[in-house]
């Protein structure tokens, strides 16, 4: 099975960012300055895919790519994935927001099967 996952921004809006990262740093006590708000930029949002196969957790990779193909084989399975023994069964695939800190955030995922000739098997 092959997953691709889109999703974006990656960066958060720069106004925005600086905003946040300002606010976060005087709620700890320190000073918000440019050079300090600079140190943190630029602020991302992260968002992960993680995949379960018959009630069994396959895995997670926390990857910041906002363009990724994870595959999911019993062959070979993507960084953070299990192999699964076979493909046919019951599926979860979940969204994960780590930090979402732009206004709008967009995602996309498109689920396919490989046969086993295909290219993308052979990784």
């Amino acid at each position: 099975m092959l997953i691709e996952f889109v999703y974006g921004p990656q960066n958060v809006e720069l106004a925005r960012a600086k905003q946040l990262i300002a606010a976060e740093l005087l709620s700890a006590n320190q000073s918000a300055t440019v050079q300090n708000v600079k140190q943190y930029l630029p602020l991302q949002n992260l968002v992960t895919i993680s995949a379960a196969k018959d009630g069994r957790y396959l895995g997670n990779h926390h990857y910041k790519a906002p363009q990724q193909q994870i595959l999911l084989s019993p062959a070979h399975s993507s960084l953070g994935y299990l192999k699964p023994a076979k493909i046919s069964g019951k599926w979860q695939i979940s969204m994960h927001q780590h930090c979402i800190a732009s206004k709008l955030v967009m995602a996309k995922i498109i689920i396919s099967e490989l046969e086993e000739y295909d290219e993308l098997s052979q990784y």
